[in-house]
Parts: C-alpha cells; structure tokens; sequence
C-alpha cells in the first residue's frame, strides 16, 4: 500500500500484486499482515519472468 508506513523490498510489492490480483485488495492486505515478510521473501515469490 502507498500509504503503509512499513518499508517493503520487490518481493513484497510482488506478493502484494500478486494476491490484490487474487483475491482483491481488502483480502490481500489481511493475508499479508499475517504472514512474516521473511517466509515470503525465502518462500512463495518465485523470480520474475525476464521476457
């Protein structure tokens, strides 16, 4: 979120996208506060496709 005071790295702003695309913002951000930013940026975000 813009007006979130935390900071977020790429993998976040991904997982972020990724999820609003899913299952919209409201849920997205509810599932992102539970989940600790370290699992999704080991886990769950695969690398972007470069093409």
């Amino acid at each position: 979120d813009a007006h979130s005071p935390r900071r977020r790295g790429p993998y976040m702003k991904e997982a972020a996208r990724q999820l609003t695309k899913w299952a919209g913002s409201h849920a997205a951000r509810r599932i992102l506060h539970t989940i600790p930013e370290a699992i999704i940026n080991d886990r769950y975000i695969e690398p972007a496709d470069p093409s």
